[in-house]
């Protein structure tokens, strides 16, 4: 027997409050198809039209990672109908036809806007590659990614100050990875329990050794002053200023 794809009773009414919200049932199911770009299929579970039901409901979620300032604008997303185009030194060339300049480029090149259009300037735009693009968008957002980091709160790095020297060297890894990454990092020196008791000197070796770390690293600073001291436990607070570059141990 054919199945109907029309719901009625208390199968209707629950399909407008739940699903559609609308008291009526085709402008509605259109509607909200229309926002989802999602479809509803009914399948028929018997020959009585009282056994249909809603097998499937899909809602395209939508992400909220999206960063659409690192979208470019190009090519016949830039608005008006003139543009000036920047030459390779940077210089402003004169208004031209966007139609007639994205009709002369090359395949894999695009037209992509450097300035929107202000009063009587026209959009100011470049030509670049698909391959320049990446890199443009790849760049901003590792600088992003850098910037987030260092507004969360810092790492914790803990050495025991009686630590092997394998186990130091693999910390010392990390740490600078962290560094590197634009991470603020909180180095606790101190005894674990159940760990054999350092002497006064291993303490300081400690400690001398993890400062020659951060020397070979460019660019790192204490943002907070050390803090405790050899008897107990000792904390350096670090930081790598942005855009320090500097060689690896």
């Amino acid at each position: 027997m054919r199945c109907n794809n029309l719901v009625s009773g208390p199968a209707l009414a629950l399909y407008r409050v739940f699903v559609i919200g609308t008291a009526s049932p085709t402008a509605g199911a259109r509607s909200f198809q229309q926002q989802t770009h999602q479809t509803f299929p009914l399948r028929c579970l018997g020959q009585d039209p009282a056994h249909l039901r809603i097998v499937r409901l899909g809602i395209r979620s939508h992400s909220t990672s999206v960063r659409p300032e690192f979208d470019v604008v190009k090519d016949d997303q830039i608005e008006g109908y003139y543009v000036q185009c920047q030459d390779e030194g940077g210089g402003l060339r004169h208004p031209v036809s966007k139609q007639s300049l994205l009709r002369s480029l090359q395949p894999k090149q695009h037209l992509v806007q450097v300035a929107s259009a202000m009063g009587d300037r026209p959009a100011i735009c470049k030509i670049m590659t698909d391959g320049e693009i990446y890199q443009q968008k790849k760049a901003r957002v590792e600088a992003w990614k850098q910037q987030n980091q260092r507004g969360k709160t810092a790492k914790q790095l803990e050495l025991n100050w009686s630590i092997d020297p394998h186990d130091l060297a693999h910390r010392l890894n990390k740490l600078q990875e962290f560094l590197e990454k634009g991470q603020k990092v909180d180095i606790v020196m101190a005894r674990k329990k159940k760990s054999r008791w350092a002497t006064e000197e291993e303490k300081q070796t400690l400690v001398d050794k993890v400062r020659h770390r951060l020397s070979l690293i460019a660019g790192v600073t204490d943002y907070n002053p050390p803090k405790g001291n050899l008897k107990s436990a000792t904390t350096l607070f670090v930081e790598r200023k942005p855009g320090a570059t500097g060689p690896d141990p």
